[in-house]
């Protein structure tokens, strides 16, 4: 699906959608609540990722867990969102049949969605458990790193 190379091939995308699709806070008791310390959080990132070439579009699938700190020992809540893109020269990124975009260009599409689902957070969470949660600010080229891009 991607392949890490030197290309200068210019790519005309457009974003087609993006999407809340699911806020969800954990139950907690008011102790629990009080020992919260909105300055220390802790997050679980995770992508999944399509590329429909017949269609001309890529599919993203962002979720982020967030926790009471960095240790992750207590879920607080998560946030899940969708985005899609069209991306209208596609055949330009096509050899022997198959699609290659570089991981730059994935990469990204994925700091779109980190950047949509910040902003996303910053509303959804005012007045609940997870307000201060901010999602850190990290490089996209990270998820090629480890096993959390599918």
């Amino acid at each position: 699906m991607a392949n890490q190379q030197n290309i200068s091939v210019e790519i005309t995308t457009k974003i087609n959608s993006l999407k809340l699709i699911d806020f969800r806070l954990e139950e907690l008791t008011k102790e629990e609540t009080a020992l919260i310390n909105s300055s220390i959080f802790g997050y679980e990132n995770k992508v999944n990722m399509r590329i429909e070439p017949s269609v001309k579009q890529l599919h993203l699938h962002y979720t982020l867990d967030i926790f009471t700190d960095e240790k992750k020992h207590r879920k607080l809540g998560e946030i899940i969102a969708t985005g899609e893109f069209d991306l209208i020269n596609v055949e330009a990124f096509k050899k022997n049949d198959e699609l290659e975009l570089p991981l730059e260009l994935l990469a990204m599409y994925i700091g779109i969605m980190i950047a949509t689902v910040r902003g996303m957070l910053v509303v959804k969470a005012q007045g609940t458990q997870l307000e201060g949660a901010y999602v850190p600010i990290f490089n996209p080229m990270d998820f090629f790193k480890k096993p959390n891009v599918k």
